[in-house]
């Protein structure tokens, strides 16, 4: 996934998870997502691989306990 295609997701996570939108949102966004994305993307290619989109959103949300499955959880 892609930078942007990951703040997307990160937005719709954030707002459905932690009840995060408008200026907080963007708050928590502008002090989580860049630091996360580069703890991720340590090899700088530009891009994560789909399955590590719960792991990075666990992270993003400073929240090791949110909910998100993939289907190998279930």
């Amino acid at each position: 996934m892609t930078k942007a295609a990951t703040l997307a997701l990160s937005k719709e996570v954030l707002g459905t998870h932690k009840g995060l939108h408008g200026p907080e949102l963007d708050l928590w966004l502008n002090d989580h997502f860049n630091s996360t994305w580069e703890y991720y993307d340590a090899a700088k290619q530009g891009f994560l691989a789909p399955d590590r989109m719960p792991s990075f959103m666990r992270y993003v949300a400073n929240d090791r306990k949110l909910a998100i499955f993939t289907q190998t959880d279930v």
